[in-house]
């Protein structure tokens, strides 16, 4: 997702993660998308973040990462 105006870059990546390695793959889902952050805002002179969303059996998702996409 970019945002233009605000120049902010999110790398959005959706997974089904194993109960038992929910923070496990989290941890790996930030670290596998670090270079392309460097790379992105290197290239187009903005702020990258990546989200990784694991929801869980139910649907629910992680407090705090509906924040994440109305921050400035």
């Amino acid at each position: 997702m970019h945002d233009k105006i605000k120049k902010i870059f999110l790398l959005i990546d959706i997974a089904k993660p194993d109960y038992s390695n929910h923070n496990t793959e989290e941890t790996e889902k930030l670290r596998q998308y670090k270079d392309l952050e460097i790379e992105v805002s290197r290239m187009w002179k903005v702020s990258t973040k990546t989200v990784p969303v694991m929801p869980g059996a139910l649907g629910t998702i992680k407090k705090g990462l509906i924040q994440t996409f109305t921050c400035s």
